[in-house]
């Protein structure tokens, strides 16, 4: 783990073995994943429930602000 601001690169791999590499940010609330991937997969149904919450299926993602906005005060 490690702060994404701090200037940083991978090295070349070396090794035979596939070197995988997930990016996450974790933020306030608001800002959620930029890539709406339930919706790029036209909602496919995912079984495997960490697969699931991975590519976001569990968050309702507004294609902005004011979506974000209008819900919340839909919910009062």
């Amino acid at each position: 783990i490690f702060d994404s601001w701090v200037y940083h690169k991978a090295g070349v791999n070396t090794s035979d073995i596939t070197r995988y590499g997930v990016n996450h940010v974790f933020t306030i609330p608001i800002l959620k994943q930029q890539i709406n991937i339930p919706d790029m997969l036209s909602n496919k149904v995912i079984n495997d429930t960490e697969l699931y919450n991975l590519l976001g299926y569990r968050f309702d993602i507004k294609d902005s602000v004011m979506g974000y906005r209008q819900k919340k005060i839909d919910k009062k």
